[in-house]
C-alpha cells in the first residue's frame, strides 16, 4: 500500500506516502475510495508528502470528486505544495474541488458538509 489511512468517525483522511502521485497510486486510491463509497464514507486526500502529479491525472481526481458527490459524500483535498497546486489548476474544472492549505481545514468542510446533509435530511423541524 502507498499510503496510509487515518479513518475518523465519517470519513477517511488518505495520505499518499510517495512522493510523486502516479497512476499505480492513483488505481489503489480508486479502490479504497469505491470500498469508501459503499460504505457510506467520506474522504479526504492529504498531498503533504507528494512532491509532483502526472497531469492526466487531474481529471482522475475530479472524476472522484464527481463520483464522491453523486453519491452523496464529500471530497476534499489538502496541503498540497504550488507543483501540484498548479497542475491541478491546469484542469478546467479544478475550480469544483475543495482545496485547502491545511487538514484541519478540509476536516471542517467534510463535517459541514456532513451536518447540512444531516439537517436536509431530517423532518424533525419546519421553516
Amino acid at each position: 500500500m502507498k499510503y496510509n489511512i487515518d479513518t475518523k468517525e465519517n470519513f477517511d483522511i488518505i495520505t499518499p506516502i510517495n512522493d510523486i502521485f502516479n497512476q499505480d497510486l492513483a488505481e489503489e486510491i480508486h479502490q479504497f475510495l469505491s470500498t469508501s463509497i459503499l460504505k457510506n464514507r467520506s474522504a479526504i486526500i492529504d498531498f503533504s508528502s507528494v512532491h509532483s502529479i502526472e497531469n492526466s491525472l487531474s481529471q482522475t481526481i475530479i472524476d472522484w470528486h464527481h463520483k464522491m458527490y453523486d453519491s452523496n459524500l464529500s471530497f476534499a483535498l489538502c496541503e498540497m505544495n504550488e507543483d501540484v497546486k498548479k497542475t491541478m489548476q491546469e484542469n478546467t474544472e479544478s475550480d469544483i474541488l475543495n482545496m485547502t492549505p491545511k487538514q484541519i481545514e478540509a476536516i471542517d468542510i467534510v463535517a459541514m458538509e456532513g451536518l447540512e446533509r444531516e439537517l436536509m435530511n431530517g423532518d424533525d423541524f419546519d421553516f
